[in-house]
């Protein structure tokens, strides 16, 4: 029975060998084509420019809406990314390089390309790309064209052009947020004072009196007195005293607990009776030393420590009782009617947000007054139009190596369906994966010497001492020396057993077990099938098979 094949890694590299002529061939003709298109594409050419779309020295009105919630609740645009997003669509649009596309129009046509191919859309697409600098506000713009006098000619009509633009609509837009910060000014004064008497009405109310006086800002609004959290960590405490005095109480605490209980307590730390038991345990390690567990001094101190154990197990029940007491008195003292809590949060809450949001208001307002007073640069060009040295296309190098590279994956594929279509096997590996023969040993005709090494191992052993009759058929008749050697040796060596030599499977018709020497890289596949199948018809046992390189 076959086994399936599986593309093996030393198959491919010497298939790669066997057709090494064939793959560099197609390699080297790669490269040359590839060098040819390179020498004569039209070339293109590259330029760019750097600009930042926000000033560094950006104005303070701007800052604190770029850094404040307000926006969300003003409506005043805080996102950065938005609105530099927006910046690039209008940058990108017809109304800002319609002027530009007509540029390259008219000083195509200048040079009789006429008309002009493109559109403006492919155009933007083909030869123009605008791309954000990630995490910044700087705009990397890049041109190509084939002409290459024409290239710094557009990248610094385009500069021109965008930084006409930065300072349009600017007092506008100013004048835009004054007003609507007046008028939400206006609200949030009414909204923000309402809201602190809300608070400050129900606090009284409920015992829970804070005074918030004439607050200036929202940093001065006080938080609340975290009535829940005390009473939690008073029940909290409750349970873990009554947890001790269960484990006090119970009869199976060990005396070494309680000492160890009571020590971590800094309340012991210099109890007499916690030092005494201490003092009386140094002895007994000593004494334990020296004298017999039943010496009268150690059941003396062991008895005294007992009594000193019940005395400090009774004080520790004491004291955690008390605590609990005082944790109960804690608990009691916050407790308020359901609901009262969460209406005072919530009533801090909305007179926080109310005083937060009219402080930025206020602010927000100041800062675009200074604004429209002062003078504002157009975007800053941070790398001025420049040309590449070299064109971008074609890359002369780059298409010569992937023309090799593209010559030898040819080559390397056409070499594996040359190895497919010659249909021979090419390797041990090969063999073992279309086999269920057993392989008995490799034989080199470059190193004769090897041969009588592995007859010699062969002829004793198992297979020529439990098989008397044995055929041995060659599958290659062009190295007639060697299997006459091979012949010659076997003769000369293999006493009790009958052996037959045949180049045809038909001759061995009398022996029932076979021995197949087959040669690599010579021996086809549709043979070796065709032995298989005649060995299963006749019911013929193969002892293995040796490969011959």
């Amino acid at each position: 029975m076959f086994k399936s094949k599986e593309i093996d890694i030393k198959e491919l590299f010497d298939s790669f060998y066997r057709n090494k002529k064939t793959v560099f061939t197609t390699a080297i003709a790669g490269s040359l084509l590839s060098g040819v298109f390179a020498f004569t594409a039209q070339k293109i050419w590259l330029g760019q420019f750097q600009i930042v779309l926000q000033q560094n020295n950006e104005s303070p009105a701007s800052s604190i809406l770029q850094n404040n919630e307000l926006a969300k609740i003003v409506g005043l645009s805080s996102s950065n990314e938005k609105e530099i997003e927006t910046e690039i669509g209008i940058l990108e649009s017809p109304s800002i390089l319609m002027e530009v596309y007509n540029l390259v129009k008219k000083e195509k046509e200048k040079k009789g390309i006429n008309p002009y191919p493109k559109g403006f859309g492919k155009w933007k697409k083909e030869n123009l790309d605008i791309d954000l600098k990630k995490n910044t506000s700087i705009l990397n713009l890049s041109y190509n064209d084939t002409d290459k006098e024409l290239v710094l000619k557009i990248l610094n009509k385009i500069s021109k052009i965008y930084q006409d633009y930065s300072g349009r609509n600017r007092r506008r837009d100013i004048q835009q947020r004054l007003e609507y910060s007046k008028d939400q000014i206006k609200i949030y004064k009414v909204k923000s004072d309402n809201s602190i008497a809300d608070a400050q009405r129900f606090a009284t109310e409920h015992d829970l009196v804070i005074n918030f006086g004439d607050m200036q800002s929202s940093e001065e609004i006080p938080k609340i007195i975290n009535i829940e959290a005390f009473r939690v960590t008073a029940a909290n405490e409750i349970r873990l005293y009554e947890e001790y005095m269960t484990k006090l109480r119970d009869s199976n605490y060990a005396s070494d607990q309680i000492i160890y209980f009571a020590s971590t307590l800094p309340i012991f730390e210099e109890d007499p009776v916690l030092l005494r038991i201490n003092e009386i345990d140094s002895k007994l390690a000593r004494y334990n030393t020296f004298y017999k567990s039943s010496d009268r001094a150690i059941s003396s101190l062991k008895k005294e420590k007992s009594n000193l154990v019940s005395l400090l197990k009774n004080k520790l029940e004491g004291i955690l009782i008390a605590k609990k007491q005082d944790a109960l008195s804690r608990v009691k003292s916050s407790e308020r009617p359901s609901g009262v809590l969460i209406k005072y949060m919530q009533l801090i809450g909305n007179a926080t947000r109310d005083k937060k949001t009219l402080d930025n208001l206020e602010n927000q307002y100041r800062l675009l007054t200074l604004d429209k007073a002062r003078n504002q640069d157009p975007w800053e060009l941070i790398t001025t139009p420049t040309l590449l040295p070299k064109p971008i296309f074609p890359r002369t190098k780059k298409l010569i190596g992937f023309g090799f590279i593209f010559g030898l994956s040819l080559g390397f594929i056409y070499g594996l369906y040359i190895d497919k279509r010659k249909d021979v096997v090419f390797n041990n590996l090969e063999l073992k994966s279309l086999l269920n023969w057993p392989f008995l040993s490799e034989l080199s005709t470059q190193i004769p010497e090897s041969i009588e090494n592995v007859l010699y191992l062969l002829i004793n052993s198992q297979i020529f001492k439990e098989n008397q009759k044995i055929g041995i058929l060659f599958m290659d008749n062009d190295n007639a020396s060697f299997f006459e050697k091979f012949k010659t040796l076997i003769k000369k060596n293999v006493v009790n057993n009958e052996v037959c030599f045949a180049n045809d499977v038909k001759e061995l018709s009398q022996f029932e077990n076979l021995i197949i020497l087959i040669t690599i890289n010579k021996t086809y596949k549709k043979d070796i099938y065709e032995i298989d199948h005649i060995v299963k018809i006749q019911n013929k046992k193969v002892l293995g098979y040796i490969v011959i390189k």
